[in-house]
C-alpha cells in the first residue's frame, strides 16, 4: 500500500531457524535474532543457572531485566556464558540505565522545542 512506513513483507517476516542461529563447528550455535523468538531449552537452562549464580552472590535482577529473559540471554551470550563476567556486565548496564534513563525533561526540553 502506498504511504506505508514499513513494507508489508518486512512487517510480516518470520525468520527461519537458519536466520536465528549461526553454527560454529566446535562451539555449537549462537543466536543472531532475539526478538519474539522462543528461547531454546539450552538457553533457558543457562538463564536459570545464571539466576542461581547471582542469587548465591546475594544479588538480584531488577524486574525489568528478570521478566525479559532475552536481556539476560543477550548478556550471557555476549560474555560467552561466563556467569561472573555476565553479572558484572549486567550490573554495569543496570547502573548506567539508572543514571541515564529516563532522560530528565529539562535536559532535552530545548531540543523538543526546536
Amino acid at each position: 500500500r502506498s504511504g506505508q512506513l514499513i513494507p508489508e513483507a518486512l512487517s510480516t517476516f518470520q525468520p527461519q531457524e537458519s536466520d536465528i542461529f549461526i553454527s560454529f563447528p566446535k562451539k555449537g550455535r549462537q543466536r543472531l535474532v532475539f526478538g519474539d523468538i522462543d528461547i531454546t531449552p539450552e538457553e533457558e537452562a543457562h538463564i536459570e543457572k545464571f539466576r542461581e549464580y547471582i542469587s548465591k552472590q546475594g544479588q538480584f535482577l531488577p524486574e525489568w531485566v528478570d521478566d525479559e529473559r532475552r536481556i539476560v540471554l543477550r548478556f550471557l551470550q555476549g560474555n560467552k556464558f561466563d556467569y561472573k563476567k555476565t553479572a558484572k556486565s549486567l550490573q554495569e548496564h543496570i547502573d548506567w540505565r539508572a543514571l541515564e534513563t529516563p532522560v530528565p525533561q529539562d535536559s532535552v526540553e530545548g531540543l523538543l522545542n526546536k
